[in-house]
């Protein structure tokens, strides 16, 4: 249930690892966290419908 959540999570971390590598390393490897985006969306969009479950079962719990 939290591979939508992971993904998601990864994405926004591979954005911060782009904007270092831009910044800080002068753009040196930029392309690499860029290419692991896009299969990591892909991941959270196919199971979006998994987080939409997740969301519910957090919301009856708590």
């Amino acid at each position: 249930m939290l591979q939508s959540v992971a993904a998601t999570a990864l994405s926004a971390l591979m954005v911060g690892v782009f904007v270092v590598q831009v910044t800080v390393f002068a753009g040196e490897n930029a392309a690499t966290p860029v290419i692991l985006i896009v299969p990591l969306l892909l991941i959270a969009w196919v199971r979006s419908r998994h987080t939409a479950e997740l969301v519910r079962w957090v919301r009856r719990r708590g």
